[in-house]
């Protein structure tokens, strides 16, 4: 493997495990907004960035998606590189 692929692969696993981390990152906001809401009910809480308010839930499945696909990439570059290796 030349290393130019090897750069490649470096920044594509980088990518994958900081995207892994907002996944879990927005994961646990989504739980803590359920969780909240849950024992407050008359408290309606969204997640907001400024320009859009998401539910606890619609927080969840984002990060919940984040992850698993952050997950699978670092898994394809993963055998890739193992793979390639043996060449």
């Amino acid at each position: 493997m030349n290393t130019g692929t090897r750069h490649v692969l470096m920044l594509v696993v980088s990518l994958t495990i900081f995207l892994t981390m907002a996944g879990i990152w927005a994961v646990d906001i989504g739980v803590s907004i359920q969780s909240v809401t849950c024992h407050y009910p008359d408290m309606q809480l969204v997640a907001t960035n400024g320009w859009n308010e998401i539910t606890g839930i619609q927080q969840y499945h984002r990060g919940l998606y984040l992850t698993i696909v952050s997950v699978m990439l670092m898994a394809f570059v993963t055998v890739y590189a193992v793979f390639r290796g043996l060449e």
